[in-house]
C-alpha cells in the first residue's frame, strides 16, 4: 500500500511528459510509439486500420442524425473525435517520422509525441465516461436502432484506442494529464449550454443524455 502512495506522490512531482522512471531509467519513446517503423510495418498496418474505422465511425454517425445542426452539441462525437486526433497523431508518429530523436529528456521529446500521448489520456477517459453514460442512463433497447453505430460510438472506438495504446504503442500514464481530461469536460459543458441556449427547438426532441451531460 505504501509503495502505491508513493508511486502516485512521485508521479505528480514528476514534469508533465517526463520520461525519466527512476531507478528503472527512462522511458523509450520511440518503442512506446513505434515511431518510424513505417506504414507496411505491423504496427503502420494496424494504425492505419483503427484509424479508418475511427474516421468512418464518426462520418457515418454524422450522416444518420435526425438533427444534424445539433450534432456538435453532444459529447459523444467529441470523444470520438479527440481518439481520431489520437489515431492520426499516433499513425504519423509511426509512417512519417523517424527514430532516435525523442529518448535523451523531456525537452527533446517532440511536439507531435506530446500531444498525441496527452490526447490518449483525454480520448481514453472521455471515452470510458460517454460508453457508462450511455449504455447505463440513456440506451432504450425498444427505441434505439442501428446498433452497429451505437456500439461504435459509445465503447467501440475507444476501446480500439485504448487496446492500441496498451498492446500495440504502451503508451504511458501520467495522472497530471487528469488535468486535460477535466478541461476538456469543463469547455464541453459551457459548450453545451450555449448550444441549448441558442438552438430553438422543441423540448420532446431533446434527447435525454444532452441533459444528463450538460449537468455533469
Amino acid at each position: 500500500m505504501s509503495g502505491c502512495c508513493q508511486r502516485f506522490c512521485a508521479d505528480f512531482k514528476n514534469p508533465m511528459f517526463g520520461i525519466d522512471e527512476s531507478p528503472k531509467g527512462t522511458l523509450d519513446m520511440d518503442a512506446s510509439f513505434n515511431i518510424g517503423k513505417g506504414l507496411l510495418s505491423v504496427a503502420g498496418i494496424i494504425k492505419f486500420i483503427t484509424l479508418a474505422i475511427a474516421v468512418a465511425s464518426e462520418i457515418y454517425s454524422f450522416t444518420a442524425t435526425s438533427i444534424p445542426e445539433f450534432y456538435p452539441a453532444y459529447l459523444t462525437p467529441w470523444g470520438v473525435f479527440f481518439g481520431i486526433l489520437h489515431l492520426a497523431g499516433s499513425f504519423v508518429l509511426t509512417v512519417f517520422y523517424s527514430k532516435g530523436t525523442n529518448n535523451t529528456n523531456t525537452n527533446n521529446t517532440s511536439v507531435l509525441v506530446k500531444i498525441t500521448w496527452l490526447l490518449y489520456s483525454v480520448a481514453g477517459v472521455i471515452g470510458c465516461c460517454i460508453t457508462v453514460l450511455f449504455w447505463v442512463a440513456v440506451f432504450n433497447p425498444d427505441k434505439d436502432n442501428d446498433m452497429l453505430d451505437k456500439i461504435m460510438m459509445h465503447g467501440g472506438v475507444v476501446s480500439l484506442i485504448i487496446l492500441q495504446g496498451i498492446l500495440l504503442d504502451r503508451v504511458p500514464m501520467r495522472l497530471k494529464h487528469i488535468v486535460f481530461s477535466d478541461g476538456v469536460a469543463l469547455l464541453f459543458t459551457v459548450w453545451l449550454i450555449l448550444q441549448v441556449s441558442k438552438l430553438v427547438m422543441k423540448p420532446q426532441k431533446m434527447r435525454f443524455d444532452v441533459w444528463l451531460t450538460c449537468l455533469i
